[in-house]
């Protein structure tokens, strides 16, 4: 009888069992989602953060909107447990723009935060651009060619008696190695989807790319 009511209750634990169907390879994407609802309200908190005007009596609808006031960006789009300081992501980009070869892996693995800084890091970069372009909205100054038309052009002038070079222009591309993936064979992976597309006047998209894609001449 002790028996039979200890399989009884084995087979109800069993058929309660919980089984998780959640695929993860949209996790990013998700993630990315929950921050766009939140942007607008970010980018003026930092614009406050910016002005040394740190009113906690401010109500936020987002949690990580009172964090940027403070001057912090949460990892987290919806109940943030670990923050950034805005100071330590701005040491950062400067520390990389006159070091390109120091990676957030290496930044990050002394601050013990590899994944959660990552993540505020890309807020912090998405709320700059964001400011930028309110400036340049503010200005008159955010059509297509606006900024381009502004800077100046590549050195691709020929100049009289120029002594001729055995290649007109130089260019170097990177393969991408490290975003490629691994034979399933070696080791499978799972895609995670993200739609976010990069920003600036020196980025081009994919169809516009393709527009030109007929012009180009075969070489004989």
């Amino acid at each position: 009888e002790y028996a039979v009511s200890i399989l009884v209750c084995m087979a109800m634990t069993v058929s309660r069992k919980y089984h998780n169907h959640r695929d993860r390879h949209n996790r990013v994407e998700l993630r990315n989602i929950q921050w766009a609802e939140q942007y607008k309200d970010l980018v003026d908190a930092y614009l406050v953060y910016g002005l040394h005007e740190q009113d906690g009596l401010v109500p936020e609808v987002h949690h990580n909107a009172t964090l940027i006031r403070h001057g912090f960006i949460g990892a987290s789009p919806i109940r943030p447990s670990v923050a950034i300081s805005i100071r330590t992501l701005a040491v950062y980009r400067q520390t990389h723009r006159a070091c390109p070869q120091l990676s957030v892996q290496a930044e990050v693995r002394k601050l013990c935060h590899l994944h959660k800084f990552t993540i505020a890091y890309d807020v912090y970069l998405e709320i700059l651009n964001r400011v930028d372009a309110r400036i340049w909205s503010a200005m008159n100054q955010d059509g297509p060619n606006d900024q381009l038309l502004r800077l100046c052009p590549a050195c691709t002038y020929k100049l009289r008696d120029e002594a001729p070079l055995p290649f007109s222009l130089h260019c170097e591309m990177d393969g991408n190695n490290s975003l490629k993936r691994i034979d399933a064979v070696v080791r499978e992976r799972c895609e995670h989807m993200d739609t976010r597309q990069p920003r600036g006047p020196f980025w081009v998209s994919q169809e516009e790319v393709d527009c030109f894609k007929d012009e180009v001449k075969v070489c004989c």
